[in-house]
């Protein structure tokens, strides 16, 4: 499927933000850009075939690469629904390397949000329970 330039253009910006969000450190961004950065990544995470997989790879390893600035995004319920939503289509998405990015993203998501994601743990546990069982090991390792 050939790519539009809106789609380019989309892909390098949010492949950028990744890259940004992986070399800083927390503190190194503005705190009132956190949320704008995690909202610019997280809409971009399109699993209705907008994207090819390749872009979905980038748009998950940016998200992946930006968890750390997600502090305040988890603290607003909607953004936290949204975000924990995409990552749970993720899972389900039939490219093997979405589908570990997504797991490698949530995985950090609890590390770094825990306290805020107590009405996700079971749909959490159901899903990695099914990878445990069903997946390659680079999957669900």
């Amino acid at each position: 499927m050939a790519q539009s330039q809106e789609t380019i253009i989309r892909e390098s910006a949010v492949q950028t933000l990744g890259y940004v969000c992986e070399e800083l450190e927390y503190s190194q961004i503005p705190q009132d850009k956190h949320s704008t950065i995690i909202s610019s990544i997280a809409t971009n995470m399109l699993f209705d075939g907008s994207f090819d997989d390749d872009t979905l790879e980038i748009v998950l390893t940016a998200f992946y690469n930006a968890v750390p600035f997600t502090v305040n995004n988890f603290l607003v319920s909607h953004e936290r629904d949204y975000i924990m939503n995409q990552l749970f289509l993720s899972f389900k998405h039939k490219n093997d390397d979405v589908r570990m990015i997504g797991y490698q993203a949530m995985a950090e998501i609890a590390k770094r949000n825990y306290d805020q994601i107590d009405t996700w743990l079971v749909k959490i546990y159901e899903n990695t329970q099914t990878a445990v069982e069903n997946e390659e090991d680079k999957i669900a390792a």
